[in-house]
C-alpha cells in the first residue's frame, strides 16, 4: 500500500492548506491520482512530448507578449498609424 500513496512534497499555503502538493509525474515515474500506476516507456515518450510541446507554446506566448509590448505604451494606436502611414503613402496623401 505504501507504494500506491500518494507523495507529497510539502503543504500548500492559504486556502489550500489541507490538500497536499503531489510530486511531479515525471519524477515518481506515476500517474496522478490516489492509485497511481507506473508509465510504461511509450508514455514516458508521449508524456515527454506533450511536456515539449507545452514549453513550445508557452515559449510562443512570451515572446509574443513581449513583442506587444516592445511596440510602446499602447500597441494597437501604433499599429494603426503604420497601416495609415502605408495606406497614405499607397494613395498618396497624409492620413495621420
Amino acid at each position: 500500500m505504501a507504494a500506491a500513496a500518494i507523495h507529497t512534497q510539502r503543504e500548500r499555503s492559504g486556502p489550500y492548506a489541507t490538500q497536499p502538493q503531489q510530486t511531479p509525474m515525471l519524477l515518481t515515474g506515476t500517474t496522478p491520482g490516489a492509485d497511481p500506476t507506473p508509465l510504461t516507456a511509450d508514455e514516458h515518450a508521449r508524456f515527454i512530448g506533450l511536456t515539449f510541446q507545452g514549453v513550445g507554446a508557452l515559449s510562443r506566448l512570451l515572446r509574443t507578449g513581449a513583442a506587444l509590448s516592445a511596440a510602446g505604451p499602447d500597441p494597437w494606436t501604433a499599429a494603426m498609424g503604420k497601416v495609415l502611414d502605408e495606406v497614405g503613402s499607397q494613395w498618396g496623401i497624409q492620413l495621420s
